[in-house]
Formats: C-alpha cells, structure tokens, sequence
C-alpha cells in the first residue's frame, strides 16, 4: 500500500509539473558588471520608463559607486540618421566624421543596449554591429554608394 501511494504520489508531482504553465513575462533585463550592484529606489523618469538609483562595485572607483539605469525608455531614432534631422542623408557622414575626429558634438540619439549593457549612439550603428564606430561611417558611405542594399540596426537595441 505504502508503494502504491508512492507511485500516485510521484506520478501527480511529474503531472502537475509537465502542465504549470510559466506566467507571461512583460520584460526582462539584466544591469550591472561582474561585482555586487544594488538597486535602491525606482521612480518614474519623464518621457516614459523609469530610472532605478543604487550602488555599483562593478564601476568607478569599485568602492559603492552611485549608479543609475533608465530601463523601460522608448528610445525613438531612425537608423542612418546621425546627426538626428529625421532624414538619412550625406550630411549623416560628415556628421559622424566630425564626432569621430573630435570636433563635432556626439550624436543625439542613444539608447539602452542589452547586449553590452550600455548606452549607444543607435542611429549611428548602421552595420548591425551593435557598436558605433568608424566602420559605421565607410558602411553608410557605401549605402549611399549602392554597395550595401540596405542600413541594418542592431538587434538588441529597440
């Protein structure tokens, strides 16, 4: 008898776990490096998501460093377009090649990457590769030049 309310009992815990349904995840996120990080307040930021204030070993000086992260920021930019005119145009290159020799303003538009957990000049990525950097610039060059048939984005970047 003890065995077979064993084997009832095993076979309704192997049932009920085969049919828990996981509950619907809105989002998900992972912010910090590879030491201790804490969140200690979260309030709602203007123009949507909200800013979570702690303290981070991972960063600074590594001794309990301030650190904030806007998580949830609609984060609106055209891909191509650098300097932030809402157009694609020539004027992106000279744009990014103004930033990049140091004598130009960084480009307005930034947003949250997953992927490396930081912030990234988004419209200026236009390879896909996730970064901005000045093979970004040859790249839209070369769109502009029907070399490569269209602007990519990365991915982890909304």
């Amino acid at each position: 008898m003890k065995i077979t309310g064993l084997i009832l009992f095993i076979m309704f815990y192997l049932t009920a776990i085969n049919s828990a349904q996981p509950p619907d995840t809105l989002w998900t996120g992972a912010y910090g490096g590879n030491d201790a990080e804490e969140g200690w307040s979260v309030q709602q930021a203007s123009g949507g998501g909200y800013v979570i204030a702690g303290y981070t070993l991972s960063f600074g000086a590594g001794i309990r460093d301030v650190y904030l992260v806007r998580v949830g920021y609609p984060c609106d930019y055209v891909p191509g377009d650098i300097n932030g005119d809402d157009n694609v145009m020539g004027n992106d290159v000279t744009y990014g090649v103004r930033y990049f020799k140091g004598i130009g303003p960084q480009p307005p538009d930034s947003c949250w990457n997953d992927s490396t957990s930081s912030w990234l000049y988004s419209a200026g990525d236009v390879n896909g590769s996730c970064t901005f950097m000045g093979n970004d610039i040859t790249f839209l060059v070369g769109y502009f030049k029907g070399c490569n048939p269209e602007i990519l984005w990365c991915p982890q970047t909304p």
